[in-house]
C-alpha cells in the first residue's frame, strides 16, 4: 500500500534527553525530551499547539508515552514565535521542535514517541527506552 500526499509535515529525528528527578535505583519521576525537525510541504502552513495536555483539537503534536504516567507535556521551538498558544510553520519552510514529557510512576523503561504532526502521521521518530 503507498499514501500521496500533496501537503503536511516531513518530520525528522534530531535527538532525545532524560532527566531523572528521583536518582534512586528506580526513578519514578522524570522529564523525557524528543527534539524533532518539522518542514512544512506542499501550499498549506503546519500548525503546532504548546500545550497538549489536554490534547487541543487543532495542531496536536500526537505523541505516546509509556512506561509512566504522563503529568504534563509542553511543545517548544526557538524557530518560531509562540502566537496565541501555536507556532505556525510557513509552507516551505522548516523549524526544530521539542516535545517534553514529565511524567510520574514509571513502571520500567519509558519512551516517547511521535504519532503525528498537525494531522500528519509519522513513524519511527522515538526515544530509546530509559
Amino acid at each position: 500500500v503507498q499514501t500521496f500526499y500533496a501537503s503536511g509535515a516531513i518530520v525528522t529525528y534530531v535527538s532525545e534527553s532524560y532527566v531523572p528527578e528521583i536518582t534512586a535505583p528506580n526513578p519514578a519521576d522524570g522529564t523525557i525530551s524528543l527534539k524533532f525537525k518539522v518542514q512544512a510541504f506542499g501550499d498549506n502552513n503546519v500548525v503546532i499547539t504548546k500545550a497538549q495536555l489536554p490534547a487541543p483539537l487543532a495542531g496536536i503534536v500526537g505523541y505516546s508515552l509509556t512506561g509512566a504516567t504522563e503529568v504534563d507535556t509542553q511543545v517548544t521551538t526557538n524557530d518560531l514565535t509562540l502566537d496565541t498558544g501555536a507556532y505556525t510553520l510557513t509552507a516551505g519552510d522548516s523549524a526544530t521542535f521539542t516535545i517534553s514529557s514529565k511524567f510520574n510512576t514509571a513502571t520500567g523503561f519509558v519512551t516517547l514517541a511521535l504519532t503525528s504532526v498537525d494531522g500528519s502521521p509519522v513513524a519511527n521518530v522515538t526515544t530509546s527506552g530509559h
